[in-house]
């Protein structure tokens, strides 16, 4: 500390910066999502399909619905350029399902 009472600075390196941050926080594991909306590989698919679980007819259709749904929550204010987007995507979605 300094006389002021501050912190001296004191050069670290990247591999003691990297275990300071390690020691700090706690590890968090990452959790897939299973909802019906979370994007899913080819091989998800086939498996949702054998086990006969509700999905579309192809993986690219089932793909496009829940890109679809998940704009549909995606939250932004009427009118801003964010919402319009937003609004845009969901169009093109709708077009490409419809196709």
């Amino acid at each position: 500390m300094t006389k002021l009472g501050r912190k001296k600075w004191i050069p670290y390196t990247r591999e003691e910066i990297e275990e300071e941050e390690a020691e700090t926080q706690p590890t968090k594991k990452k959790k897939k999502p299973t909802d019906d909306i979370a994007d899913l590989s080819l091989s998800e698919y086939n498996k949702m399909k054998e086990e006969s679980k509700p999905v579309e007819k192809s993986y690219y259709l089932e793909r496009i619905k829940r890109y679809r749904a998940r704009k549909e929550r995606e939250k932004a204010p009427i009118g801003s350029l964010t919402g319009l987007a937003i609004d845009k995507q969901k169009e093109l979605a709708d077009g490409l399902i419809k196709a």
